[in-house]
């Protein structure tokens, strides 16, 4: 393995394999968002990392942070050392490894406010930088590991057997983060240690800083000072398609975490399979909200309004709505008035609810779309810039509100079908043809069941017989939400896992100790 000596200062992280910082001589680099929302930072930067030696690049006021590249060599250690710490790891105790997981917690409270800093230096807002923050403490909350120590082993009462229900690990579990939220999801994938796994986490190339902190400062100094077995977790930064063509060939890895486009998951899930692993996918959303004529109608607008938070750039993000006609005027009103305080601008502004967008072509070809189905443009429709200002070449784009009546055109448009990763939101509101009360109520119901993703959904409704009849026929989905945020993550309630192009086979809620194990009955006299 190749070494190189530390940068002085600064977010600049090394490899760790087999509990030892590597560092190499190939240096990735994470942008502070002022890069790219300024053309001439841009131009100086990119003129920079073109003529300056490597070291260099360390101090450049645009360079947030870097992490040591990982070569074919340190890669393989990386498995290496998780295979061989997979039986004195799983050996730990349920409570051990949970008290750990405690104190993760811990560690990550007393390091919020550096991270909330390096998520809005990344581009987040404010806003979505601590709702990140406050579902990775949730993920940990005493009532959450309480949970799962229930879950990880049962003892039954069986006639004269003693018999033990419990789950064991899956063995070595690579985790491969997405460019959106690598930082939560790079943690919800190393949570798999707790449940007794090793654990390989990849860090993008495109250099994701605050989930290089959040392993190095957070997880990393947890487990050396409770002296687990080294290799229990290495992090290596190298590109996609050689991380995971090396964890299909390993016959060490039992389990590949992949969050990403459901086109993408769905073909690796294929390979897992060719290669007897399994696969434990985080795919796209396309969350459906369902509001009846009794709903909080102001309520209900606050809970859609979340799909503009971060330009709408979050697969569990409400994605579409279907609204009884009786309220749909009102709750449109209320949705556009939302919409209107929502702004671009520099994440760490208290003011900024949007960031960049990265699919401007994707958001205006939508907006066309709409408009040639004969949908109605409420609010909102054009591209931005970072102080609001409409022009072509803006990197934002406004809060979209936008009628559709009718379930049959729903079935139409993208915008509805599809997941989108903008802050544009479908209302659609049944006719005339699509039946009343009863009818209608079934009608809603099978559209938000259709849906061929199946991450979230929520439904609003007064009425408790309304509500018993959604929530007993609503299967879509990983969670279903009822009168309340579409986005919160309180303690037992799972960030991501769903049904569909969400999640491929392995369907369901994902609890991270859960999916990653299997289940194992032990029976006898013992």
């Amino acid at each position: 393995m190749s070494t190189a000596l530390p940068p002085s200062q600064g977010f600049h992280y090394p490899c760790y394999v087999n509990a030892e910082r590597v560092w190499t001589t190939e240096r990735c680099y994470g942008l502070h968002i002022r890069a790219v929302l300024s053309t001439d930072a841009s131009r100086s930067l990119a003129h920079h990392f073109t003529t300056a030696a490597g070291d260099e690049w360390d101090d450049h006021p645009h360079v947030l942070g870097s992490m040591c590249g990982s070569d074919t060599q340190v890669r393989k250690a990386a498995l290496a050392a998780a295979a061989v710490a997979r039986r004195p790891w799983r050996a730990t105790s349920v409570s051990t490894r949970l008290q750990l997981a405690a104190a993760v917690r811990m560690r990550l409270a007393v390091h919020q406010d550096t991270l909330i800093r390096l998520l809005m230096a990344e581009g987040c807002p404010r806003p979505m930088a601590e709702w990140q923050l406050g579902a990775m403490l949730n993920a940990l909350a005493p009532a959450a590991l309480q949970w799962y120590a229930t879950q990880l082993q049962q003892m039954p009462q069986s006639g004269p057997q003693q018999v033990v229900v419990r789950r064991r690990p899956d063995g070595l579990v690579c985790v491969d983060p997405p460019r959106n939220g690598p930082a939560l999801c790079g943690l919800l994938g190393a949570m798999a240690l707790f449940a007794g796994n090793t654990v390989v986490v990849r860090v993008p190339r495109s250099m994701p800083v605050a989930l290089a902190y959040l392993l190095h400062e957070v997880l990393i100094p947890v487990l050396e000072a409770d002296q687990v077995p080294a290799g229990v977790l290495n992090v290596v930064c190298a590109e996609h398609r050689n991380c995971v063509r090396e964890w299909l060939e390993s016959p060490e890895v039992a389990d590949i975490c992949y969050f990403g486009i459901s086109q993408r998951g769905r073909s690796l899930e294929r390979e897992c399979v060719t290669h007897e692993k399994k696969a434990v996918l985080e795919l796209s959303g396309n969350d459906g909200v369902l509001v009846w004529h009794d709903a909080d109608v102001s309520g209900a607008a606050a809970a859609l309004a979340e799909c503009f938070h971060g330009s709408g750039q979050m697969c569990l993000a409400p994605n579409w709505a279907v609204v009884h006609p009786a309220i749909a005027e009102e709750l449109i009103e209320r949705l556009c008035t939302l919409a209107a305080k929502h702004r671009p601008g520099l994440p760490e502004d208290p003011h900024t609810t949007l960031s960049p967008l990265f699919n401007r072509g994707g958001f205006r070809r939508a907006v066309s779309e709409c408009q040639e189905h004969g949908a109605q443009i409420c609010c909102g429709g054009r591209i931005v810039t970072a102080d609001g200002t409409p022009a072509h070449t803006g990197l934002f784009a406004e809060p979209t509100v936008v009628r559709v009546d009718g379930l049959r055109a729903a079935r139409l448009l993208s915008v509805v079908q599809e997941e989108t990763f903008f802050p544009l939101l479908p209302v659609v509101v049944p006719d005339g043809s699509d039946g009343e009360d009863t009818a209608l109520l079934d009608a809603m119901v099978d559209l938000v069941n259709s849906n061929t993703y199946g991450l979230r959904n929520s439904v609003w409704a007064r009425d408790p017989d309304v509500l018993e009849h959604v929530v007993s026929l609503v299967d879509n989905g990983g969670v279903l939400k009822v009168n309340t945020s579409h986005i919160d993550c309180p303690p037992h309630v799972p960030v991501g896992g769903g049904t569909g192009a969400t999640s491929g086979a392995l369907a369901g809620a994902n609890y991270p100790l859960l999916t990653t194990t299997h289940l194992q009955t032990v029976a006898g006299d013992f």
